[in-house]
This record gives C-alpha cells, sequence and structure tokens, in this order.
C-alpha cells in the first residue's frame, strides 16, 4: 500500500468510525487497530470541538452547552478540517458550501429557527476580522493631487479587516444580548425576532472591534465598490437602483466613517 493511500485512509477513519483499521494501522499486543488509532481521533475531534466553542461563543449561548456540543460534533464528522491553521476551521468555501453557517441552515433540528445561521456567519465574520490584518490609513493627500477625472478610474476598498453582512433578521441585536458584560444581559429587555432588512459592516479599526449598522444606501454603496473595477463603473451601477442619490456626499460620508481605507 502507497504512502498517500494510508495517509487518505487515515484522515478517513479520524473522521469516520466505520472505517476498517486492521488495513492500514499495525495492532499491538496490547490494544487493537481501533483503540491505537481511538487516541488520535479524540485529540483531533476535541481540539476541533474547542476552536468551534471559541468561535462561536454566542451560538454556544443560544444553545446551551450540551446541544452546541452534539451540533458540533455532527458538524465535525461530514466535514473534515482542510487547513493546517485551526483558526480556519468552519471557514466558508464556496465552491463546497461547507461552512459551520451553512451547516447549520440545513440541520434539520434548527429548521424553525431560521436566524441561527446568520448568527453564525456574523461570529465567523467577527473571527476573520480579528484576525485579519491591518490597513495603513487612507493618503488623503495623494488622493487630493489627483485630478477629479483620475478619481473615477480608482478602485475603493475598505479595510481587510471587514466583512459585509446582511440579514433578515436582527442578528447584530441577538448577539449583543448574547455578551457576557452586564449591560449586555439586562434582565429587563429582549430581542424582538422581526424580520426586516438589516445590514452591517463587521471591521476593525486599530485594536478596536466593531460592528456599525448600515443604511441599505451605504451598504448597498459599499457592496457595490467592492464588485467594481473601478470608481466610474460602480457610479454607474449603483445610479441604476439609486438614482436620487448625491454620490459626493456618500462618498465623503463612508470615508469619514473610516469605512473606505485604501486604492489603486
Amino acid at each position: 500500500m502507497q504512502l498517500r493511500e494510508v495517509q487518505g485512509l487515515f484522515m478517513d477513519a479520524m473522521y469516520r468510525e466505520s472505517i476498517s483499521t486492521e488495513k492500514f494501522i499495525k495492532h499491538s499486543p496490547k490494544r487493537s487497530a481501533d483503540e491505537c488509532l481511538a487516541s488520535y481521533r479524540g485529540s483531533v475531534r476535541g481540539g476541533l470541538l474547542k476552536a468551534l466553542q471559541d468561535i462561536y461563543p454566542v451560538m454556544n449561548k443560544l444553545l446551551g452547552e450540551h446541544a452546541f456540543e452534539g451540533l458540533s460534533r455532527k458538524y465535525i464528522t461530514s466535514n473534515p478540517s482542510r487547513s493546517s491553521n485551526i483558526a480556519e476551521y468552519s471557514s466558508y468555501l464556496s465552491e463546497l458550501n461547507d461552512s459551520f453557517a451553512d451547516f447549520i441552515e440545513s440541520f434539520t433540528p434548527l429548521k424553525n429557527y431560521h436566524y441561527m445561521a446568520d448568527v453564525a456567519r456574523l461570529e465567523w465574520s467577527w473571527h476573520e476580522v480579528f484576525n485579519e490584518a491591518d490597513n495603513t490609513p487612507l493618503n488623503l493627500e495623494q488622493l487630493g493631487l489627483m485630478a477629479p477625472e483620475q478619481h473615477l478610474k480608482l478602485k475603493f476598498k475598505r479595510p481587510h479587516a471587514s466583512r459585509l453582512l446582511r440579514s433578515p433578521w436582527p442578528i447584530h441585536q441577538i448577539w449583543t444580548f448574547n455578551q457576557n458584560s452586564p449591560s449586555a444581559n439586562d434582565q429587563n429587555e429582549s430581542v424582538s425576532l422581526i424580520n426586516g432588512d438589516y445590514y452591517l459592516l463587521v471591521w476593525r479599526q486599530g485594536y478596536e472591534m466593531r460592528i456599525d449598522s448600515l443604511s441599505n444606501i451605504e451598504w448597498g454603496f459599499l457592496h457595490q465598490l467592492e464588485r467594481s473595477t473601478c470608481f466610474s463603473h460602480a457610479i454607474e451601477q449603483f445610479l441604476q437602483s439609486h438614482p436620487n442619490e448625491n454620490i459626493s456626499e456618500l462618498f465623503y460620508s463612508v470615508i469619514s466613517q473610516g469605512w473606505i481605507v485604501d486604492f489603486n
């Protein structure tokens, strides 16, 4: 048996207990092949479970520790880690749709709790932003030296440490209400699960983590800047759906808020 095949079987058996280990693991006089692998399996799964608990504390609180552990173990069984960096576990891979949030969205026991998946997406965004690289401040002097027509050829960018989110549920309020600070746990307050449109920017300003609530105009403008190849294209596309917006005022507003920090 080739080394590559043994490695593949080993990894498959790490997550699937139904795989026979006798073909690629030699038993010892005191332990069977399955028992030899069990210690590795427990260590790997325990590490992934701890990673999920650290990344999704609000989900852990909403579901309760026992239920969250059960959900996590089912996710781990069907979604092996694909990265050597445990901080990347449960990330969103568009071609596979195997993020933790996707799993929650398709998990039958949670089918009546539609907001749960988006809360998980918010927590993953927070985790990513916290670990993302910093940006240098926007060079307004360099921008001011350019002719206005040159601005139209630039592509303006949000901070590396930022993520746009949109949800029909008040996930920011849910997240805030389930923090451990005393003010976030005022027993006289509650969250109304009113279906609507909620627009968020999760970002880091220096060492300060933030979740800003955006208007649909601000969110749409930032989203269009991200999608477009240059500023002129972003303006053209944005005005098709928002013909009465003042682009100059809107652009100045997003820069002053710190939501635009780079261009090329």
